[in-house]
């Protein structure tokens, strides 16, 4: 009956779970004309969950508890909602990794405490320990970074690949900030691109094999790769657009399913059934910000983590490509600027450093996911729930994105709703527009639609007792005006 606390101020409120066990199963058969029921067929044929996920929410709905088949995690964050530890249960040892960052929200510091002589998880033990300084343009600063005019990164240091060892990593772009070419050790990746901008090919100098990608519609995920060697994989999607299967010149006859995780990470394949008993193999994780365990026996070759969404990490350096720009799992960011101004909390961050709740896929925007998912709370949800959770979406749209008069509108919406809950209907119908906006176009546009809203509302709560009705009628006016011109915009794109 009692809204949320602030968000800097936190309760052990009971948690909110979810268990997604991967359910692969066929049915007994009925005979039709004897109307016997008859087993299910074989080989080939199998029961059973394959995989097990769980995941645990604070109030805040953040994931601070996670299990997989593999490992387990525990989640904490600071008061800025990033992500600031993680005791990571995996390979029979525990190591507790804590993340410090600065004002900007650039990642300074990271250490890794192994786990204790008892085997538990730790933050007493001897760390290793990494850190980052960075300019007033938030650049890295290390040695071994360099950028261009434009703020492109020019080279990383071998320490933030895949290959600590090398030398470091080298890139060139194209005009439009798409990658051009990646160098690393003795191996160069040269990328054509095709008319609408996307990578089209990529010529790898070790091998002399070119990789070209086949799209079949507008977006920036191949439907299908073929090689000049003649080999070739149909990537097979879900109602949802998600990758559920993957079909290759040597399986044919079979479509591989990709064993995916709650996040969003292939983490697994599932063996090809007419061979027998159908299992699991190739079981391949990644750590929170999509660093690949030391203990994988196996490499994707394009989709790893975040590879249910089609996100491709089989580019040199261990990099992942998001849309329109590169990321480097081992240091958290971008390495081109955000062409979005104020997408995310600086020109190089990885959805504020939460890369648990957060994404951006496509490199452009990573408020634009986090304002759909916060608005999407508030459309489903009624009653005073309502202003708990817009006033805690105010809050999870940092400052950098939003300028401290209009968050205040969106907070003082917060609370009044919180306490004045009516024409809930009306509302949610105007937030649910606005975040079918964001998705849709991922435009950050969206959000001031959003803000719209929160102004609409919030000029309807300037009243007295005798004007409330005709102020509340004039809010829903209001709301009908924002959502019509949302719906125009939309009917636009």
């Amino acid at each position: 009956q009692h809204p949320a606390p602030p968000r800097g101020h936190r309760r052990s409120d009971p948690a909110t779970s979810r268990t997604s066990p991967l359910r692969c199963a066929k049915p007994a058969r009925r005979d039709r004309l004897t109307h016997e029921t008859k087993p299910p067929e074989s080989p080939g044929r199998f029961s059973g969950p394959l995989a097990q996920f769980s995941q645990a929410t604070n109030a805040f709905g953040e994931i601070r508890t996670q299990a997989s088949p593999e490992s387990s995690q525990t989640l904490s964050y600071d008061a800025d909602a990033r992500l600031a530890q993680v005791a990571d249960i995996a390979d029979g040892t525990c190591q507790t990794r804590a993340y410090t960052v600065d004002a900007d929200t650039n990642r300074t510091g990271l250490s890794s405490y192994p786990a204790d002589g008892s085997g538990a998880c730790s933050t007493t033990t001897t760390p290793t320990t990494a850190s980052w300084t960075h300019d007033a343009a938030d650049r890295t600063t290390n040695t071994g970074y360099s950028y261009d005019p434009m703020g492109r990164t020019l080279t990383v240091p071998g320490t933030d690949t895949s290959s600590p060892g090398s030398a470091g990593l080298t890139l060139t772009y194209y005009a439009n900030d798409m990658v051009h070419s990646q160098h690393i050790g003795a191996t160069t990746t040269s990328y054509a691109l095709d008319p609408a901008g996307r990578e089209f090919s990529a010529l790898n100098s070790n091998t002399g094999n070119t990789t070209t990608a086949i799209y079949s519609d507008g977006s920036d995920s191949p439907a299908r790769f073929s090689v000049s060697t003649g080999a070739w994989t149909r990537n097979v999607t879900d109602i949802a657009g998600n990758l559920a299967a993957v079909q290759s010149r040597v399986t044919a006859g079979y479509a591989a399913l990709q064993i995916v995780n709650p996040h969003g990470d292939v983490v697994a394949t599932l063996s090809d059934p007419s061979t027998g008993a159908a299992t699991m193999s190739h079981y391949f994780e990644s750590t929170e910000f999509g660093v690949p365990r030391a203990s994988n026996t196996a490499k994707p070759a394009h989709y790893g983590w975040l590879g249910g969404k089609r996100r491709d990490s089989g580019d040199l350096g261990g990099l992942v490509l998001m849309g329109i720009r590169m990321y480097d799992p081992y240091s958290g960011r971008f390495l081109s600027v955000d062409p979005v101004p104020g997408g995310s909390a600086n020109d190089y961050d990885y959805s504020f450093q939460d890369p648990v709740n957060g994404f951006d896929l496509n490199g452009r925007c990573s408020i634009c996911h986090r304002v759909l998912h916060a608005i999407s709370k508030v459309a489903h949800a009624s009653g005073r729930a309502v202003g708990a959770a817009l006033h805690h979406a105010s809050i999870t749209i940092k400052h950098d994105v939003i300028d401290a008069a209009n968050r205040d509108v969106v907070q003082k919406v917060g609370h009044f709703l919180v306490h004045n809950a009516k024409d809930i209907g009306i509302t949610a119908l105007a937030v649910a527009g606005a975040a079918a906006c964001v998705g849709v176009s991922g435009s950050p546009a969206c959000v001031a639609v959003g803000i719209g809203i929160a102004a609409v509302l919030y000029n309807s709560t300037h009243t007295n007792a005798s004007n409330a009705e005709r102020d509340r009628e004039a809010g829903k006016a209001g709301l009908h005006e924002v959502l019509a011109k949302l719906i125009e915009s939309l009917w636009d794109d």
